[in-house]
């Protein structure tokens, strides 16, 4: 009897053993697995869940242990929302047995929409007698957003080839139809009738190279290409120009002692542009919107992520509806908006512009009591060299010998009268071979080019990007000025590490290319530094 009764203690001892590694096993299966576990008996209380069941459904294990499924687990149609019976329920009453994955929404405990499959299985005891219930789920929200997001980049992506290609053919356009309006300008009188029709059809012109920027919001690249800029004059003219024809007016309060700024100015008028039109649309009667402007220096306290130094700030106020608190915290997230109508990427591109001018752009706003806009922008120890006159533009140098390339003869015979009418010596190529051809010989003649000026693409041929290599092999004085309606392309914001020696975006008017070849002809640019 004492050996049966050790022998029986052996094999219950062994038993517990057993069972507690088992239930160890179980456990950590139970915390390895990615997707949400809950068992129920046989009524459908819960007897235990996994992690990821607790972070899905925001309940706690010691919580619900005992406690029907159906009050941690309620289950909706994905589109309609209409409930969905309890899946365990229907296995443990109904017998509905289904080893496919089902979809449906689910609303955890802080109110939170989840999309999530799920699937059910039955557990039996050894007579095959149910006992219970093993509800399986996983969230798909993220990976639901992650899919949405690629398809959103895919598409943006192909917009973004659409839209370069628009709008470099737009900018050319454009070129074509400003030279040649400057032309016939410079051919009248300015007590003229049509002089003051063809200067407000030049200044449409330059306001629709805005449109392109927005085109451009969508293409890839995007690098600033700055010139030191009194800001002023670009926040007026963005701003009028976006609220023409609303009820909205706005007040501008920017002094004139405001420090230069180097801006790429298409891109900082998109960023006005966004921001004044959101304004706008706050306020569906009309409002005022409030624009400021100040000099602040890095002893005060600067937003997270500037470095010390000079910068101007700028302070965009509006009277409108104003934002909830819990929206601020996405305002800048793409595609987030709370319009009807609006792709949510005018304020992440805002964002992205002033970020890539090494500034910081910042939100406040209540409801109720308008939104206040906050940038900052790193001034530039540079000093803008005043505009010179019409007169004065190519008067104060020597006249060049140009050669001039751009595959688009409208524009190459305009710009050639331009920079004739302004006494230099034109000579002109259609693409990059020929513009290799005619500089060599010229080279070879004593008769060389002080300045090259080229379009940096050429569909089918050679453009600037591939002939600049091979007149740096020729001549490594060489000057070249590229140029192109792609302002986008890194070589615009970057020229010089390419061997350019400057650049002139399309459209431009007269001043601007002038301007450029001035820069080129003088010994030091026109940007100084303050002393």
């Amino acid at each position: 009897m004492i050996n049966n009764s050790s022998q029986l203690q052996v094999e219950i001892i062994g038993l517990k053993q057993s069972l507690i590694r088992e239930k160890e096993q179980f456990s950590a299966i139970m915390r390895a697995v990615r997707d949400g576990i809950i068992s129920t008996d046989n009524e459908g209380k819960i007897l235990t869940l996994n992690k990821v069941a607790e972070k899905t459904t925001g309940w706690n294990k010691n919580e619900v242990v005992g406690l029907p499924l159906m009050k941690i687990f309620q289950i909706y149609e994905e589109k309609s929302e209409k409930p969905i019976n309890n899946p365990v329920l229907c296995l443990l009453t109904e017998g509905i047995v289904s080893d496919l994955w089902e979809n449906a929404l689910l609303i955890s405990r802080d109110g939170e929409k989840k999309v999530i499959e799920y699937t059910t299985s039955l557990i039996c005891d050894q007579e095959s007698r149910g006992i219970g219930a093993v509800l399986i789920f996983r969230d798909l929200t993220e990976n639901l957003r992650i899919a949405q997001e690629y398809e959103k980049n895919e598409k943006l992506e192909s917009i973004g080839l659409l839209a370069g290609g628009i709008a470099h053919d737009f900018n050319n356009f454009l070129t074509a139809i400003l030279s040649n309006i400057t032309l016939a300008m410079l051919n009248l009188p300015k007590d003229h009738q049509a002089y003051d029709r063809l200067s407000e059809a030049e200044r449409s012109i330059l306001r629709a190279k805005a449109l392109t920027q927005q085109l451009l919001t969508f293409a890839k690249g995007g690098a600033p290409v700055r010139k030191v800029t009194r800001i002023a004059k670009v926040i007026i003219e963005s701003s009028n120009f976006v609220l023409s024809g609303s009820n909205s007016k706005v007040k501008f309060a920017l002094p004139e002692d405001l420090w230069p700024v180097e801006l790429d100015e298409g891109q900082f008028s998109q960023v006005i542009h966004n921001i004044v039109i959101n304004a706008d649309q706050a306020m569906p009667t009309g409002g005022i919107i409030t624009i400021t402007g100040c000099n602040v220096k890095g002893d005060i306290k600067l937003p997270a992520g500037l470095e010390t130094g000079k910068y101007v700030k700028l302070t965009i106020q509006d009277q409108g509806i104003g934002i909830p608190k819990e929206y601020l915290s996405k305002i800048f997230d793409p595609y987030f908006t709370t319009k009807q109508k609006g792709s949510g990427l005018g304020l992440t591109s805002a964002l992205a512009i002033i970020r890539k001018h090494e500034g910081a752009i910042m939100i406040n706003s209540e409801p109720g009591n308008g939104t206040e806009v906050t940038i900052y922008l790193p001034a530039s120890g540079k000093k803008v060299i005043p505009q010179k006159s019409e007169e004065e533009k190519g008067s104060s140098l020597k006249k060049a010998n140009i050669l001039l390339m751009d595959d688009d003869r409208v524009i190459l015979h305009a710009v050639e009268a331009l920079l004739v009418h302004k006494g230099f010596d034109v000579t002109t190529a259609g693409d990059g071979r020929e513009t290799i051809k005619l500089y060599s010989e010229a080279l070879k003649t004593n008769s060389q080019f002080d300045i090259v000026i080229m379009d940096l693409t050429i569909p089918g041929g050679m453009g600037g990007r591939e002939a600049i290599h091979e007149l740096l092999n020729i001549n490594p004085d060489v000057k070249v000025i590229v140029s192109s309606g792609y302002s986008t392309d890194p070589i615009m914001s970057e020229y010089w590490r390419y061997g350019f020696v400057q650049v002139l975006p399309k459209p431009y008017n007269i001043s601007e290319l002038i301007s450029v070849v001035e820069d080129v002809l003088k010994p030091h640019g026109r940007e100084v530094e303050e002393k």
